[in-house]
């Protein structure tokens, strides 16, 4: 069996990485790619801009304009509710034969929130 290449590793930060993640999601969207794997790229790099605008970053994602959007009053209740179909996604410890109802739509939204970033 041929060994797999051993590519060079390369540096990146928080930023690029949420960068790398949406430019994923956006070509799987207009490729009429799978919806949830969209949604996934798009909630992780929206996870990454999301925490680093809490440090103090513009980031350029929906969270530097929430009160545009969303009233201040729900700002918190948003973040709250945001990653549900996220989480669902990544993680069965504690739902293993849970299902969850995905609404496509999001992900285009999703993608909206984040688009300053690229």
């Amino acid at each position: 069996m041929d060994e797999l290449p051993n590519p060079a590793p390369i540096v990146i930060n928080k930023l690029d990485s949420a960068r790398r993640q949406l430019i994923t999601a956006i070509r799987i969207y207009f490729t009429n790619g799978d919806e949830v794997s969209t949604h996934t790229l798009t909630a992780a790099a929206f996870e990454i801009l999301d925490d680093l605008d809490k440090h103090g970053a513009n980031t350029g994602s929906i969270f530097d304009h929430a009160e545009q959007y969303i009233k201040p009053e729900y700002v918190e209740e948003f973040r709250k509710l945001r990653p549900r179909a996220q989480n669902f996604f990544k993680h069965a410890d504690r739902d293993p034969e849970d299902s969850f109802t995905f609404y496509p739509s999001y992900r285009g939204t999703a993608l909206g929130g984040n688009r300053e970033v690229l």
